[in-house]
């Protein structure tokens, strides 16, 4: 869900979004012929009050993605059933200027298990000469006491969110 959010950003706001970063996502397009686990039946199961349009929102974005021309890195572990590698690779050949970056034994929550090695990927990938940098800004911005509570905030988020880094335009 927070892959179609961010791209549907990136489309619908070029001017507003300057790097983009999709983790083991759907992406909003169609990937039925691509081996992925429907995860949406056990999803619901677990969380019977979730709103309906959470698992039924079904968008294709197939056409639109190829104008999204910022850089873009694509976030994949190759051990994932709901978003399998194929996923980032239709995506990377749909994005202009993309890179896919595959983690051997990844799974659908890379985010939050290897967040340490994505982190600073995704600091590179949005111009921050470090991660040190990044955590520091972060920590300033959010009045956080310690780096090592940041690093549990940038772990959680990375578990939960797709991350779009929008202009403060």
């Amino acid at each position: 869900m927070g892959g179609v959010i961010a791209l549907l950003a990136a489309i619908r706001r070029p001017s507003l979004v300057t790097h983009l970063v999709l983790t083991v996502t759907s992406g909003g397009i169609d990937i039925s012929d691509l081996a992925a686990h429907d995860w949406r039946p056990a999803f619901v199961e677990a969380n019977p009050t979730l709103p309906r349009w959470f698992t039924d929102l079904r968008l294709d974005l197939t056409s639109a993605i190829p104008s999204i021309t910022v850089p873009s890195l694509l976030l994949w572990g190759d051990a994932d059933p709901i978003s399998p590698v194929a996923v980032g690779e239709r995506l990377a050949a749909l994005l202009p200027q993309s890179h896919l970056q595959v983690f051997p034994g990844g799974t659908h929550d890379l985010g939050h298990v290897l967040a340490k090695e994505i982190a600073p990927l995704i600091a590179s990938h949005i111009g921050r000469l470090s991660l040190e940098e990044l955590l520091s800004d972060i920590q300033n911005a959010l009045e956080i006491e310690t780096k090592s509570s940041v690093q549990e905030v940038l772990s959680w988020a990375a578990s939960t969110l797709t991350v779009a880094a929008i202009s403060s335009k």
